[in-house]
Order: structure tokens, then C-alpha cells, then sequence
């Protein structure tokens, strides 16, 4: 006599049709979703590499600015006041950046040669756009002349290689080929009424310190201001920025 199940069992048995018999889970099976593509845009893409790229760059620059090292022109050898620069007379010098400083990019050697030295440059000293020109001086009709000069005699401030300068007679006469002076009127204590300062150099410091200072004059007022200068009756004025000089710019 075949065996029978009890009727509990059959009553939740499954036949063997059902979705629930064929996958041997006892429970329906679930429809399959299908996932959706993405689609790809090509210019989002680019954008946002470009992105990258601009924000490295600008990281790289704020670390050289900041805390790195940047190139510049350095002096390599001795070059006296108004000689011309030479290749040979540059190197380059790796320093940490500083906008202070006014030092000048290698990337303008080639400018830089050929043009004459303002200032008297020593080695192993940066090279700003300030110690260089293109004028030779003196030129036709001027002189450089060089006067020692003590405090009093000079303004507060230190003068800078082309400086408008007034050059005064502080005795309040002119001098004479005997070095006596006579009087004379008081706004004939004008010697030279605007020159140039070509240079000046601290001999010795302290309250009687000695300044050598070399000025472009017209060279017809050479005898009258050399022999005021050896006398110490030299005073110079500084003028206005931008003051028409006799002696022109150096």
C-alpha cells in the first residue's frame, strides 16, 4: 500500500510545477533588473583634467614662491664703475624667493651684457636692474669729479648714483686762483646749479666719517668747484627726483 504524507504536510507541500518547486527555495522567484548604462561625456572629462593640471601648477608656484629656491643673476668678478658687462662677469646664484629683493632672472643675460656698469660691482653680489646702464659717462663737455665730503656737508640721507644735486659754496664767497675769496652776492653761493651724482663711498665712519662723492658736472665749472672742494667749502643739496641736470643722467 503506497505511503501517504500526513495532512498537515500535504497541505504545504508545493507541486512540482510551481515556480517555488522548480528553484528549490520555497519562494518565487524575483524578475532580474537590468542595470542602466552611464553615459560618457567626453567634455566633463577634459574639464576636469584641465582642472588637475592648473590646480599642480599653481601649487608648484606658491611652493617656489614660498619656500623654494629660485635662479638669478650673480656678479662673477670685479666690474669698476662705468665698464662694460662681459658674460664672463655673470654666473648664476640659486636663493630663496623674496619680493623684496630685485634681483634679476638669468633669462636676462643677454640683456644684461653689453650694458655698462653704474655702480662699482663686487663678486658674489646679486645683480639688480639699478646697478646697470646704457649711457656712458661722462660724455662730450662733462667730467666726473670726486669730493671728500664729512656730515654736514652732505643731505641726511644716503645719495644713489644719478641723484639731482645742487653743489654750494658754505663759505659765501668765490674762491679765487689764490684760494682767498671775495665777497659776493649770496645767490652767487651756487656753484653748480644742478649736477649728478655718479657714485659715493664711505671712507670711514662715525660722527667725523669721511664720504667720497663723485659728481658729473659741466666741465666748465671743473676749476671753480675742485678748488671749493680742496678748501671744504662744499655742500651739496639734494634736489627734487626728475630735475634737469647740467651734468645729464648717468
Amino acid at each position: 500500500m503506497p505511503a501517504t504524507l500526513p495532512p498537515t504536510e500535504r497541505q504545504y507541500a508545493a507541486p512540482p510545477s510551481s515556480p517555488a518547486a522548480a528553484n528549490g527555495w520555497g519562494s518565487p522567484q524575483q524578475p532580474r533588473i537590468t542595470p542602466l548604462q552611464r553615459e560618457r561625456k567626453p567634455a566633463l572629462i577634459l574639464a576636469g583634467l584641465l582642472l588637475a593640471l592648473a590646480c599642480g601648477a599653481v601649487t608648484a608656484a606658491l611652493f617656489l614662491r614660498v619656500g623654494g629656491r629660485v635662479a638669478v643673476l650673480a656678479v662673477a668678478q670685479d666690474v669698476p664703475v662705468g665698464q662694460v658687462v662681459t658674460a664672463q662677469d655673470l654666473t648664476d646664484a640659486r636663493i630663496s624667493y623674496d619680493p623684496s629683493l630685485h634681483a634679476l632672472s638669468p633669462r636676462l643675460r643677454d640683456q644684461v651684457v653689453g650694458r655698462i656698469a653704474a655702480v662699482e660691482l663686487k663678486p658674489g653680489s646679486l645683480l639688480t636692474r639699478e646697478q646697470l646702464t646704457t649711457q656712458a659717462v661722462p660724455t662730450s663737455g662733462q667730467v666726473v669729479i670726486g669730493l671728500s665730503l664729512k656730515p654736514g656737508q652732505l643731505p641726511g640721507d644716503p645719495l644713489r648714483r644719478g641723484d639731482p644735486v645742487r653743489v654750494l659754496l658754505t663759505s659765501g664767497g668765490t674762491p679765487t686762483a689764490a684760494g682767498q675769496t671775495k665777497t659776493v652776492p649770496a645767490n652767487a653761493s651756487v656753484l653748480v646749479q644742478a649736477a649728478t651724482v655718479y657714485s659715493e663711498r664711505v671712507e670711514s665712519t662715525g660722527s667725523s666719517g669721511t664720504v667720497v662723492v663723485s659728481l658729473v658736472i659741466p666741465e666748465q665749472q671743473v676749476a671753480r668747484v675742485v678748488q671749493a672742494g680742496a678748501a671744504g667749502q662744499i655742500a651739496l643739496a639734494l634736489l627734487p627726483a626728475g630735475t634737469s641736470t647740467a651734468g645729464g643722467s648717468p
